[in-house]
């Protein structure tokens, strides 16, 4: 039986002008994660770890490195990224892309966020908003909008599974994103579609899905375990 583990990032900067950076609380989160896997006896070798390719994947997994060998938290060091598999099958979608479909203005930070402040509840003004925006995008087939279609997505990230369980390992780690995560767990538990951006929206920071794959195929067996973070919620986080 083998089991792959599918690790979201950090805590990002989701408002800030570079999404694609750890906060302070997405490294403690990490960090914290690999003490937890450590003190339970959980360990991956290098060969064992498959990273996405965005810069908030590299820095997750160096976190978690760190914790997992009873080191201190340097978020300067590149302690394991640059030595394990890197692939783009395992990126997030492009957010700024799919609200820049619906709304020009929503193409940066900055005009999202002068749009949200002038909503009268802003959180619900973002929520509807990106709601809309990701039912078009699987809707909108192969349309020209789009950097890449929902179906593109959801091909790559199928892929990706597919290599990272064929390999010889008995455990796979893989350090991902929300929507990876979430198109999976949708597809495994033959959920329809709409159930993808409820999932997504779930997703702690450093939470941990488990797919089993055996001689009945792939199971989903955990989604979005927190655990490690019980005795400081100050680091569950969902964005």
């Amino acid at each position: 039986m083998q089991k792959l583990y599918l690790l979201r990032h950090g805590q990002a900067g989701f408002s800030q002008a570079d999404y694609d950076a750890l906060s302070e609380t997405g490294y403690r989160q990490a960090w914290r994660l690999g003490q937890f896997l450590r003190e339970n006896g959980v360990r991956f070798s290098p060969e064992q770890i498959v990273c996405g390719a965005m810069q908030r994947h590299r820095q997750t997994l160096d976190a978690l490195w760190q914790g997992l060998h009873h080191q201190a938290l340097n978020p300067a060091e590149n302690t394991i990224s640059t030595q394990v598999t890197r692939s783009r099958d395992w990126n997030e979608y492009d957010h700024h892309n799919i609200l820049a479909a619906l709304d020009p203005a929503f193409a940066t930070p900055d005009g999202l966020r002068r749009y949200l402040m002038q909503q009268q509840d802003p959180k619900s003004a973002f929520l509807h908003a990106f709601d809309e925006a990701i039912k078009r995008w699987t809707a909108a087939g192969e349309d020209n909008l789009y950097h890449e279609s929902w179906q593109g997505f959801c091909d790559r990230v199928q892929r990706g599974l597919r290599q990272a369980t064929g390999t010889k390992h008995s455990s796979v780690l893989v350090v991902t994103s929300g929507g990876p995560i979430a198109v999976l767990a949708q597809r495994l538990m033959g959920a329809p579609q709409e159930a993808f951006l409820n999932t997504n929206w779930v997703l702690a920071n450093c939470g941990l899905s488990r797919i089993l794959n055996g001689r009945n195929g792939l199971r989903l067996s955990t989604l979005n375990d927190y655990t490690a973070f019980e005795a400081t919620p100050e680091l569950i986080t969902y964005k």
